[in-house]
């Protein structure tokens, strides 16, 4: 995320700012965190319609706090984080000023640490802004060739990047002492540990031995001593060896951590859910994960269709069924289309209690971060919870799920399902369903709802879903 972007000027204080955390001795206590952030135990729910009273008036909600204190002062004010606390549940903020304002507002806060792709201060391209600055690490904290070259990244030319070895005890060690520091000087309940993906996976073909040449264009490894490092790129490193030292980076945190790696996908292109779902299973008082971007696109079909669509559909199915959260984050996808789309195969895998929602282009305008769909919530899902992806197969290249009692602000609507067709070349038919549809949802705006001048609704009245899905297409359906 935030270690691997070049935000706007207007945006960079509070999103780069932002990025800085890992660990101290211990694992973190469910116990110790507020009830909406305690890490679940319970299972997903299923053929029980939620009690009057438990019915969310919208899902529950993650934003970055990255705009600067002026643009909320022009909204809403800056120590005013209490108009917020309807319409979001948790924030990612930085250790400073701005997180004691969110937090006094009612707001639970999140901090950020990225040990995996490490901005600094150092060589070309620094990222002054990044936390924990990894300048002064040691070579061990990082993959290296053996002669002095440590493996490089760089997101779009701008900024550089070496890249973690999680399974180095330099690297856990620094990471684990620097969140202890923020930890305990600011009261955040949770900390995202971000680009856990194995590196070939987030980057194929874009590493060097050493730093690479910064520019206008890609990333270049002429510069580079070492060169371009193909994968495999260290063969004394193992894929168990990554997860094993991910483990203790996210068992060593003060607070549960969250780890953003969902989309990294599998490694054999078959389906399987990215190495980190094993990883989040495995370390005491893991929050859950972050799916960044996973359903959301404009474009590219075939993120979410197919083999891709499957490894990340299951890996957010596997962690719901343990108990555990998942964040699905819009990754700046404004078109309505791809947008309700993405809430679409969002529904394929939801649970109430369970699945967050991240609006990343929303509230342009009032700066807060929550998409007009998130105030859609369902319930009482027919049947058990998918084990897999294919399980809700219903036709030839169509997913569906439907739920007997879905809210609009808290308002009972009706059944409603979603409907995916999951093949990026053809088209395929409407399949049967449980209910009848007349309609498929509209959504407008930016914002949860009409307030502080954006203007945000998602209707339940548009138009019929096409008998013929077309490819790689999604639709959520009401009476």
């Amino acid at each position: 995320m935030c270690a691997v972007r070049n935000p706007q000027p207007t945006k960079m204080l509070l999103l780069l700012l932002a990025c800085g955390l890992g660990g101290c001795a211990g694992s973190a206590s469910a116990q110790s965190l507020p009830r909406s952030l305690a890490v679940a135990t319970s299972q997903p729910s299923q053929e029980q319609p939620p009690p009057a009273s438990g019915v969310l008036k919208h899902a529950k909600t993650w934003e970055t706090a990255y705009d600067s204190p002026q643009q909320y002062d022009a909204t809403f004010g800056f120590t005013s984080w209490s108009y917020v606390a309807p319409y979001i549940d948790l924030v990612m903020a930085p250790a400073s000023v701005v997180d004691t304002n969110v937090h006094a507002g009612g707001v639970q806060t999140m901090t950020y640490a990225d040990p995996n792709f490490c901005s600094g201060s150092y060589a070309d391209g620094p990222n002054k802004f990044a936390s924990p600055d990894c300048a002064a690490f040691p070579a061990d904290a990082f993959y290296a060739d053996g002669h002095g070259n440590v493996l490089t990244v760089s997101y779009n030319g701008t900024i550089q990047q070496r890249v973690g070895n999680p399974a180095s005890p330099s690297l856990q060690t620094l990471t684990s002492a620097f969140v202890k520091a923020v930890t305990q000087q600011y009261p955040f309940a949770a900390a995202l540990v971000d680009d856990a993906t194995v590196p070939t996976s987030a980057y194929p073909g874009a590493m060097c031995w050493g730093l690479g040449t910064l520019g206008h264009g890609p990333y270049s490894c002429g510069g580079a001593p070492g060169g371009p490092a193909l994968s495999p790129f260290d063969a004394t490193h193992t894929l168990a060896d990554w997860q094993n030292g991910e483990q203790a980076i996210g068992a060593s945190l003060s607070v549960p951590a969250i780890f953003n790696g969902l989309q990294g996908g599998n490694l054999t292109g078959t389906g399987e859910p990215a190495p980190i779902v094993a990883v989040v299973l495995r370390t005491p008082g893991a929050w859950g994960a972050m799916c960044d971007g996973c359903f959301y696109t404009a474009s590219n079909a075939f993120t979410v269709t197919g083999p891709v669509l499957d490894s990340r559909l299951a890996g957010v199915m596997q962690l719901v069924a343990a108990g555990k959260n998942v964040i699905v984050l819009n990754d700046n996808v404004t078109d309505p289309a791809a947008r309700e789309r993405g809430l679409a195969i969002t529904m394929l895998a939801y649970d109430a209690g369970h699945v967050w929602e991240g609006g990343g282009p929303c509230g342009n305008v009032s700066h807060i971060h929550a998409c007009p769909e998130a105030a859609l919530t369902f319930y009482n899902a027919y049947g058990a919870y998918p084990a897999k992806p294919s399980s809700l197969a219903a036709g030839t290249g169509v997913y569906a799920r439907e739920f007997a009692s879905c809210y609009r602000n808290g308002i009972a609507a009706g059944p409603c399902a979603a409907v995916v067709n999951v093949d990026p070349y053809g088209a395929h038919a409407l399949p049967s369903l449980r209910n009848t549809y007349a309609h498929t949802v509209q959504i407008a705006g930016t914002s949860l709802c009409n307030c502080f001048g954006d203007s945000g609704s998602v209707g339940l009245t548009g138009p019929a879903a096409p008998k013929a899905l077309p490819p790689a297409s999604g639709y959520v359906l009401f009476p």
